[in-house]
């Protein structure tokens, strides 16, 4: 499976972010890391594909990131296949 974050601009687009796209890790987690220039910044969402040119898998609420060192978010999606 392939995975990317997206961030929503202010006319509600959406926009891959650079670097957040891989494929899905073992336990179907993948941990993504920040700048601290980016703490509490948002709207963002986050995508799963079959494959990385593949459906459309899963799609999370849109979420704001951790807003401090440490902290850690965890975003939770249900696959429909």
């Amino acid at each position: 499976m392939w995975t990317i974050v997206q961030w929503q601009d202010t006319a509600g687009g959406w926009h891959d972010v650079d670097g957040w796209q891989a494929t899905l890790g073992a336990g179907e987690q993948k941990m993504w890391w920040l700048a601290p220039d980016l703490f509490g910044k948002g709207p963002f969402r986050w995508l799963v594909y079959q494959s990385q040119r593949g459906k459309l898998l899963a799609s999370s609420d849109p979420f704001y990131l951790p807003d401090s060192a440490g902290a850690k978010l965890q975003v939770e999606v249900s696959l429909s296949e």
